[in-house]
Formats: structure tokens, sequence, C-alpha cells
């Protein structure tokens, strides 16, 4: 059974746009969730998205914009019985009929796992870090899980170097794969010294503004390139229904 949570979500409108299911072992006030909060902001009213918060906590959805199209939904598990949550698993994705399920860290292996049956949708895995018992090395049968499971992931989406080599390495996942999206403070913004000079702080300022706008725009378009990597199309987003090979 889940339990739904619409959040500017019309039934009709959310059938005719691209639909994500994403799969949090968490969606409380973290790094992650924030920063898929600010994507499905900056996507808007472009697709629908349904997200499902392993552990029941959904905190972060009061960053979500009203008007974005989102469900919210608290699947109920037996955490003791992975095998018949398998089952559970894919009715709920042969139901929802997602275009792409996105799942995120070890907790939500077992939906990586479900999809593998008949293959419902296509498939980008997210890989943020790992827990703290996992925190100097991976469990070797976490690890042997990964390299079975995330061989037919779409991508596995990395933010950092080292994550990607162990995804090459140790998962043995295909370069083809790997998607590599950086996250953390822009240095660049912090490279000069700050302004003594009273006198010339308009001028410097002009420039700094002029600068940070086209790093902006280069930012831009190497984030617009690496969406259109992750969904196809030139804007980054899945095709147009009729593309998705619904037949409905």
């Amino acid at each position: 059974m889940l339990k739904k949570n619409p959040i500017g979500a019309n039934r009709q409108t959310a059938q005719a746009l691209p639909r994500f299911m994403h799969v949090f072992p968490s969606f409380g006030q973290g790094g992650v969730p924030i920063r898929i909060s600010m994507l499905i902001n900056h996507l808007g009213a472009a697709c629908h998205h349904t997200i499902l918060a392993l552990d029941g906590n959904i905190s972060c959805i009061a960053r979500i914009d009203s008007d974005c199209s989102v469900v919210t939904r608290t699947p109920e598990f037996n955490n003791r019985n992975s095998f018949g949550n398998l089952f559970k698993i894919r009715r709920t994705l042969v139901r929802e009929h997602p275009d792409i399920l996105l799942t995120h860290s070890w907790g939500s292996i077992e939906w990586v796992f479900a999809n593998q049956f008949g293959r419902s949708c296509r498939h980008i895995h997210f890989e943020s870090g790992f827990n703290p018992e996992e925190a100097d090395r991976q469990l070797l049968r976490r690890e042997l899980v990964r390299r079975v499971l995330l061989r037919r992931a779409d991508r596995i989406v990395v933010p950092s170097k080292t994550l990607e080599k162990l995804a090459l390495m140790s998962w043995r996942a295909k370069p083809s794969q790997i998607e590599w999206i950086p996250n953390g403070v822009d240095w660049r913004k912090y490279s000069q010294p700050p302004c003594r000079d009273l006198a010339s702080w308009p001028r410097q300022l002009a420039r700094r503004n002029d600068h940070r706008d086209r790093r902006s725009a280069a930012d831009d378009k190497e984030h617009c390139a690496a969406r259109s990597r992750l969904f196809g199309g030139d804007a980054g987003l899945p095709g147009t229904p009729s593309d998705r090979g619904r037949g409905d």
C-alpha cells in the first residue's frame, strides 16, 4: 500500500507529462534531497515527479514549488522480507509506469533489482557516497550486488572522480554509463582578493559581474549538455509522450 500526498498535481496533466519516479532512502532535509528539489523546481511544470521516501521522511518536500507536478508516496514494506518486497515493488512499477526510474544510493537497491524483471523503464542510479559502515571500504556483498545490478543501468551519476573510478574499477560499469556531475562551491567566484579600494569598487564589481555572467552562461551550457546526455533531447528532458512507446 502506498500513502499519497499530491502537490500541484492534476491527474490528467500529470499523465500527459514525462514521468519521473525518484526512490530515496529518505527525503528529509539533506544534501541530495535538497539538490533534487532544486532540480525539480528548475524543470517546473515540464514533467511529473513521483517521490518515494522509504523511511517515510518527506520533509524536504517543503522546498518544492507548489506549481510543480509532484506526488510523494511512502511505501509500506516489510524490512525483514526483501524477497516479498520485490513483488510489491514490481507491481508498483507496472502500475505507475514511469518513463525513468531514478534510484539513490544503496537503500534503493531493491528497486533496481525489481526493475530488472521485464525492464519496466529506463533507469538512472545516483551514488553520492556511502553510509558509515562503508566509510573505509565497501562491504563485499554490496560490492558484488552493485556489480551485477548496475550493469543494466542506463546511467550511473556520481559527483566525484573517486566515485567515478570506483564505478569503473569495482562495479565494472562501462565508461558510457558513467555521468560525472560535480557539486560544491564554485571556487572561481572567490579567486580574486576582496576589494579594499572603495573608489575602484564599482569598476571591480562590474568586472566581476561580467566574469560571473560569462561563467554562468558557460555553466548553463555545460549543465544542459549533461541533462541532454541523461534524458535526451535538446532541452534535457525525455521525449514527448508519443516518443516514449507507451501505446496508450
